[in-house]
């Protein structure tokens, strides 16, 4: 196969737009704090990533091309339906922002395994590529750290300021990211993935826990339940994960044990200190508990809301609704009837998917993550990489069906692809090992992480 140098310059622009996806995120953030009527960077920035991607799949993947134009033609025609029956009451370009978060993630997972594919034979091109996924995943951790250090900092956005009474008592903070379930769960992908490469790599449980230790911390920095849980279960489960779920046949000695029994002393510790202050994810929770109860404090609210939009089908949806949803204004505005008028999504993403697209849109957004878990357990009997996606998947599905923003998240999108490609990734580095290089590929740099 022959590259041309377009095809490679192309490519190495989105690669390089790839690479700062959060810190513009957060500059969008901090420009809609500052300045509320500015234009959002961000829509800006992925408009024209994908427009890059969807130019270059048309010549090097024709298949992709296809593939992804075939799911955007049915997200479409749920949306002419919604323009069709509720022209009144649809905001076309609020419905067409919703179809493009839920395509996302695919478009750049189409876009990196024919990347790969391309390159799995060429060696200094694949190991520059495995270098700048590396770099990619380390690096946006250290930005979201960041951030969640300035927001307890007092920079940027509260996590949970209404609930703690007062502006300057609110504690926890996203720093200059608004949305805070999507930064939850792109955290977890991004400390899931880090997780299993310092278990893998370093060899060394002192590193591991370390890193797990600082991750939890974070995420209770973070002050959403869900995530906290998230890196509980994945600083637990990944080590099984990678051993095929029978446990490690690890040699106790002394010094990695005193590690572990200092990191957990100070770690209940700071956990002590920060429910003895009241912090604000206690508040919360002891708000919605007074509201509704336990299971209503744990999901906070959702089963209230999904009873509400189990109710708006049962009363008002028709068969084409059913089928084609209702469109994102016109589901808030059902919403909204049922409570006191405010607009309220249910926040599990399989209820808001289905109200917005019916069921046509809740398939095809199960027949990419259906893609997904096969290919993973396709390998996952001999590989941990494989094991550890599927692993990490699953639980973002949970998340999904507990908390939300998973499914139609713009934060999260690029990472879930890039989480998908590593297995495409390792089989390419081992094949390519054993393989005599026959793609003939520019002398240009693709991958921006290689000289």
């Amino acid at each position: 196969m022959i590259i041309d140098s377009i095809g490679l310059k192309i490519a190495r622009i989105i690669l390089w737009l790839m690479m700062p996806a959060l810190l513009i995120d957060a500059l969008n953030g901090w420009l809609i704090r500052e300045v509320p009527s500015a234009v959002s960077i961000s829509q800006l920035y992925r408009i024209s990533v994908m427009s890059l991607i969807f130019i270059w799949l048309a010549r090097h993947s024709r298949d992709g091309w296809l593939i992804l134009s075939g799911g955007f033609f049915i997200l479409l025609a749920c949306v002419s339906y919604h323009s069709f029956f509720y022209s009144q009451n649809s905001w076309l370009v609020l419905d067409l922002h919703f179809q493009l978060r839920l395509m996302l993630h695919f478009i750049f997972f189409i876009f990196l395994k024919t990347y790969i594919n391309i390159i799995a034979k060429h060696e200094m091109r694949r190991t520059r590529f495995n270098s700048y996924v590396h770099s990619l995943f380390w690096f946006s951790y250290v930005v979201i750290a960041a951030n969640i250090v300035a927001g307890v900092m007092g920079v940027g956005y509260s996590t949970v300021a209404q609930f703690a009474g007062k502006e300057e008592d609110a504690f926890g903070g996203l720093g200059f990211f608004k949305a805070g379930n999507d930064v939850g769960s792109t955290f977890v992908v991004i400390a899931g993935v880090a997780m299993f490469w310092t278990w893998t790599r370093s060899k060394k449980i002192g590193k591991y826990i370390f890193l797990g230790v600082v991750s939890l911390l974070l995420a209770v920095l973070l002050q959403t339940k869900t995530v906290i849980a998230g890196i509980l279960i994945m600083w637990t489960a990944i080590p099984l994960v990678c051993s095929g779920l029978v446990l490690p046949n690890l040699r106790v000695r002394k010094k990695p044990l005193m590690i572990v029994l200092l990191v957990l002393t100070a770690l209940i510790s700071l956990l002590s200190w920060l429910v003895s202050a009241e912090m604000g994810i206690v508040k919360k929770f002891l708000y919605f508990y007074s509201q509704q109860g336990l299971l209503f404090a744990v999901l906070t609210g959702r089963d209230y809301f999904a009873g509400m939009a189990i109710q708006l089908i049962t009363s008002s949806y028709s068969l084409g609704d059913l089928l084609f949803g209702r469109g994102w204004s016109l589901y808030l505005q059902g919403m909204a009837n049922l409570y006191d008028g405010r607009e309220k999504l249910v926040e599990i993403d399989y209820f808001d998917v289905f109200m917005i697209d019916g069921l046509v849109g809740l398939i095809l957004q199960g027949a990419f993550w259906l893609f997904y878990l096969a290919q993973a357990y396709i390998g996952s009997r001999h590989s941990s990489v494989a094991r550890s996606v599927l692993f990490i998947d699953l639980l973002l599905l949970g998340i999904a069906g507990t908390a939300g923003h998973v499914l139609y998240s713009t934060l999260n999108s690029m990472f879930i692809a890039l989480l998908n490609t590593l297995p495409l990734l390792e089989r390419a580095m081992v094949a390519g090992q054993t393989s005599v290089p026959n793609v003939e590929i520019d002398d240009a740099t693709i991958c921006p992480s290689g000289k």
